[in-house]
């Protein structure tokens, strides 16, 4: 099992495995700060999707009747109705 092993391959294996590292740390380097800053423009559009939702439901709530504004009478001469389902011409 140990015959193969011999002082040249253990430092040819090293040497290899620190080229390698040698080639890597560079490539790690460039691609972190590339990585970082897709990271925080992500977190830059999920804010502004947020801050389009809170302005979407502000003007749907601007635009909603108060209910107790529209209290119908029970004693009108025509009938009762309800303004959610008005009905022209019957």
């Amino acid at each position: 099992m140990f015959s193969n092993l011999n002082l040249t391959n253990i430092i040819g294996g090293i040497s290899k495995g620190i080229s390698l590292i040698n080639q890597a740390i560079p490539v790690y380097k460039q691609v972190k700060p590339i990585y970082s800053n897709v990271k925080g423009f992500i977190n830059t559009i999920n804010t502004v999707k947020k801050e389009e939702i809170k302005e979407q439901e502000k003007n749907i709530k601007q635009f909603e009747r108060p209910n107790a504004n529209f209290i119908s009478s029970k004693n009108n001469s025509r009938g009762s109705f309800d303004l959610d389902t008005l009905t022209f011409f019957q």
